[in-house]
């Protein structure tokens, strides 16, 4: 992916849905000279709930962003 004003990234996405719900089994966004990962289950049979676990791995805005240097390791 690339644009005026977006970083260049690869994006890979392993997901599986129905009517129901959708699986992401995995989310991956390489940039910024690191990684960020999502993994999640959307659901909506009764009401909308969402459950998910994200990764930010080495990402380096200085790059890209000068006025906005910050370096990530961040797990949620």
């Amino acid at each position: 992916m690339k644009g005026q004003e977006i970083p260049p990234a690869t994006i890979t996405l392993d997901a599986k849905g129905n009517e129901q719900q959708v699986n992401l089994d995995k989310l991956t966004v390489a940039a910024l000279e690191g990684k960020t990962e999502l993994k999640a289950l959307l659901d909506w049979q009764q009401a909308i709930s969402w459950r998910g676990e994200l990764t930010l791995n080495g990402i380096n805005t200085a790059k890209e962003f000068p006025e906005w240097p910050v370096e990530t390791q961040w797990l949620d």
